[in-house]
């Protein structure tokens, strides 16, 4: 699906996780700008927060609902 963000939003970014010793292993911080339209699966909900799984496989946690739109 694809969302809209509607504010600027700096998100921690999960790029790799070592599942034999259940750690995350590379992480980054990158900004999304208002308006950007990007292309994810929601893979866990709960309330008003969400887990955001990129198209390269990279995951972001606890990300509010509120900071973007599902187009």
């Amino acid at each position: 699906m694809k969302i809209k963000f509607n504010k600027d939003v700096e998100l921690q970014i999960i790029e790799g996780f070592d599942e034999e010793a259940d750690v995350v292993t590379d992480t980054c911080s990158e900004t999304f700008r208002k308006g950007e339209v990007h292309d994810v699966d929601i893979v866990d909900e709960e309330d008003e927060i969400c887990t955001l799984q990129f198209g390269d496989g990279s995951c972001s946690y606890c990300v509010q609902k509120a900071w973007f739109e599902i187009l």
